[in-house]
């Protein structure tokens, strides 16, 4: 299957799966994610083609992680307003910030490249 992952790198990593034509297949956060440990999560659930952030500037994490898995990074111009991404969340549960702007970074370039 073909992902977007919508990513909240940090401490705790929040992250987002969805499919290519807007599915959520899964959402969680955890602090226990090395970046290796990360990678073979992904390759289990299937095929990243895109990652969503919600700030104009590209973590490094992500900056990595993307070159791991020879993905793309979508980002917006502007960093995304937390009240915009809380207002987006509520149609979802989701069990904390890191989740939430994930879920939004996910859903970011999937509208993105529905577009296209």
């Amino acid at each position: 299957m073909e992902l977007i992952l919508g990513i909240d790198p940090g401490t705790t990593l929040g992250y987002a799966l969805v499919s290519l034509n807007g599915e959520l297949i899964e959402i969680g956060s955890s602090k226990e994610f090395s970046m290796d440990s990360f990678v073979e999560f992904l390759l289990g659930k299937g095929k990243v083609k895109y990652i969503g952030v919600d700030r104009k500037k590209i973590p490094k994490y992500v900056e990595k992680l993307s070159a791991r898995l020879i993905v793309e990074v979508i980002k917006p111009d502007d960093n995304i307003s937390k009240k915009y991404k809380v207002r987006f969340a509520k149609r979802f549960k989701v069990r904390n910030r890191h989740e939430r702007d994930a879920l939004f970074s996910a859903y970011f370039v999937y509208r993105k490249i529905r577009k296209n």
